[in-house]
């Protein structure tokens, strides 16, 4: 994952209530292709309103 992706998410995480988050799958283990998609458990803080 390069860093612009990385600071993509960042950004937006911080818009929203995101306890913690895990990166898993492909991208985690460092076996990423061009077709693979990005895995992220989120937890959040569910007594914040939530943005998309």
């Amino acid at each position: 994952m390069d860093a612009e992706m990385i600071k993509t998410i960042q950004d937006y995480f911080k818009t929203q209530p995101v306890l913690k988050a895990w990166l898993f799958g492909s991208y985690a283990r460092g076996e990423e292709t061009p077709d693979s998609d990005v895995d992220i458990l989120v937890d959040l803080d569910y007594s914040k309103p939530i943005g998309l």
